[in-house]
């Protein structure tokens, strides 16, 4: 399929460049009159008569054969991606508004596992723009057989291409060079662009709704103690902040060195422990370079390791989602991995690794076993006892949970000393802010009080369990950390949005692959816990087990 070349009959473009004023201005002398001045109007109109321009956009005028009036975005992205990245939401945003200046409806068409092309056969659309959608994909085979015309959004230049960035002038002009005839096709040349790996990619997303009861994100359901508060204020109203922080965050490191029993040179802290992941993946992983994870687990060990370009081998958890020792040894061997991810207490499950797992893998891997502990501290066993400096090992863990200090992001990992050298050449100078170092600090003098909420949240754990235990419909897994998995015995996503509307907010996996129909719950204070519960047996009543 040739494309369109520039100089094809006159084009609401021509208009406006003869003008000089952009394509949303001609569109508007047509469709919206009232919005521009009389002597701008009347300057675009007899630009168009001089030029032989026939008025706006083709589709615009189905509207009078009595079609549907409106156009169909096909995105090759999935919605949860294309309304995060702000380049595409800018070009989206054009495209919007160009419709609406033609008096156009736009439907959406994201990209579906295996059912675009019949969502395109079946759209109630007089024309397309297709984003990022390729010659020879399905969804672009689906346009064409409809015959109907269509604009297409692509990054490669090809002769006789309309050049527009990827902005809201550009998502407008997409709409207004929409082909007339069914198979003709305008080329947009965007020219900046992402990586095509990060184009595949979804962002890693948890859903925020404003509702009574939070059971979403494992965070302590308790704020920190007022006494930390205070002395944490006070200290920082001397601190020079025209100053940048200390680099090496010495006195925050030797405060963690002489809580944990470690030497202040294993120490390595960051802006909580998903910096301390990235930093671990940018020294070790890279293009060439792979990491294993066994699923199902912590998103954001195999998301982060896709963004820094190490390829991601998984591995597969047993039933009970436990790590088959055996079974990893022979991934390991198959595979030569710079990073083995182990999270223990694993999040989602819950489940806590045999120290035997946790050797094996280390004795299995060539490259550096991590271990992430971001719920260690209410599980009954570390592997922070196995770090040594002739051991490729390390261990991450957060002051989020137990620390009540999510909102300070602050997160620490124990290593080798060799290992921390590296993180150290890696991270971004000053990175670490003097207030969250100074927050790191003083939280340590209050160690007695945080070990007493952990043996508060962990009776309330078992106790959250043993209610479920009651409730007909589900069944609970073991969990060494302050959330609990649940699976519903019928629709899980159903069962979610029935918690919803009950004020109840828990983390919604029933579409994972591996925990169909399954539900995450946080430990939260007693209340919040009974009135999950009360919430759950309701909703169970709509949502009755399979």
């Amino acid at each position: 399929m040739s494309p369109r070349p520039k100089d094809h009959a006159v084009t609401l473009a021509t208009v406006a460049e003869a003008v000089g004023v952009s394509r949303m201005t001609v569109s508007n002398a047509y469709n919206r009159p009232n919005q521009l001045s009389p002597e701008l109007r009347a300057r675009v109109m007899e630009a168009a008569e001089r030029l032989g321009y026939s008025g706006p956009n083709p589709i615009a005028r189905t509207l009078a054969r009595g079609k549907t009036g409106s156009i169909g975005l096909v995105l090759d992205y999935p919605l949860t991606t294309a309304f995060t990245d702000p380049g595409t939401v800018q070009f989206l945003h054009g495209v919007a508004a160009g419709c609406e200046a033609e008096g156009l409806g736009l439907t959406l068409v994201p990209r579906i596992e295996g059912g675009g092309a019949m969502l395109i056969q079946n759209a109630l659309v007089d024309g397309f723009v297709l984003y990022c959608v390729s010659p020879g994909d399905p969804r672009m085979d689906a346009v064409v057989a409809r015959k109907l015309p269509y604009a297409r959004v692509d990054f490669d230049a090809e002769p006789g291409m309309l050049d527009v960035n990827i902005d809201d002038e550009g998502g407008a002009a997409t709409v207004a060079e929409i082909g007339e005839e069914g198979g003709e096709s305008v080329y947009v040349h965007c020219d900046v662009r992402s990586r095509d790996d990060i184009r595949a990619l979804e962002g890693y997303h948890s859903a925020q709704i404003d509702v009574p009861v939070r059971l979403n994100t494992n965070e302590s359901p308790y704020p920190p103690p007022r006494a930390f508060v205070d002395s944490w204020v006070e200290a920082l109203a001397a601190a020079p902040l025209n100053r940048y922080p200390d680099r090496s965050a010495r006195q925050l490191r030797v405060a963690l060195a002489g809580q944990l029993g470690q030497r202040v040179e294993r120490l390595f802290c960051a802006n909580g422990s998903n910096e301390v992941l990235q930093t671990l993946l940018l020294t070790f992983g890279g293009a060439g370079r792979g990491v294993a994870v066994f699923e199902p687990t912590y998103a954001l060990h195999s998301h982060i390791a896709r963004i820094t370009g190490t390829r991601v081998v998984v591995g597969e958890r047993a039933a009970d989602f436990t790590v088959d020792a055996g079974a990893a040894r022979a991934l390991l061997a198959e595979h030569n991995l710079a990073i083995v991810f182990l999270c223990s207490p694993n999040n989602p499950t819950g489940t806590v690794e045999p120290t035997a797992t946790v050797e094996a893998l280390v004795d299995a891997a060539d490259g550096v076993v991590v271990v992430d502990e971001a719920y260690g501290e209410f599980a009954d066993r570390s592997a922070m006892e196995l770090v040594a400096d002739d051991r490729p090992l390390v261990v991450v863990r957060t002051y989020s949970k137990v620390w009540s200090m999510a909102a300070l992001r602050l997160g620490f990992c124990v290593a080798p000393p060799w290992v921390v050298e590296e993180l150290e050449k890696v991270v971004l100078p000053y990175h670490l802010a003097a207030p969250t170092q100074l927050a790191g600090v003083l939280a340590l003098e209050h160690g007695a009080e945080m070990d007493e909420r952990v043996a508060l949240l962990v009776r309330e754990r078992e106790r959250l369990r043993a209610g479920l235990d009651a409730v007909d419909g589900v069944t609970v897994f073991p969990s060494g950390a302050n959330f609990l998995l649940l699976r519903v015995h019928g629709d899980g996503g159903a069962l979610w949005q029935r918690l919803v509307d009950r004020g109840v907010l828990v983390r919604d996996f029933s579409r994972w692959p591996r925990l169909h129909d399954c539900l995450r719950v946080t430990v939260g204070t007693p209340e919040e816990n009974e009135a999950f519960l009360t919430a759950l047996r309701a909703a169970l009543r709509e949502v009755p087990a399979a």
